[in-house]
């Protein structure tokens, strides 16, 4: 289970990852032990998970799940996609039109290439 896991910016400045297409939000953290639970605790999910923070990244430590809800791949997918514009716009000088209709054609790309035979 000791595999690294990439952090995702959330909307409001902290931290979320992806644990099987469930989005998990950073609760708290003691010394390098992190703990993370579900997107949608506010609907009563227990979903939770422990993160271990070695060298400036994340090893999976635990994931309980409770089975209340469906998996949000949209959800994952979006949050990453919305990270990169974001990332572009502070990173490049181009123009916030051309960063989204770039990043939406190799969306579309991505998408293709994962599906073609």
């Amino acid at each position: 289970m000791n595999k690294p896991i990439k952090t995702i910016p959330s909307k409001k400045g902290g931290v979320k990852i992806n644990v099987g297409s469930y989005l998990i939000t950073k609760e708290s953290n003691r010394k390098d032990t992190y703990y993370w639970c579900c997107d949608k605790r506010k609907d009563r999910c227990k979903d939770h998970a422990v993160t271990k923070l070695l060298n400036n990244t994340h090893i999976f430590k635990s994931f309980t799940k409770h089975n209340s809800h469906a998996l949000e791949v949209h959800k994952v997918e979006i949050a990453k996609i919305t990270d990169q514009i974001k990332r572009q716009a502070r990173e490049t000088q181009d123009k916030p039109v051309k960063i989204v209709q770039d990043t939406v054609i190799n969306t579309q790309r991505n998408f293709v290439s994962i599906f073609h035979y």
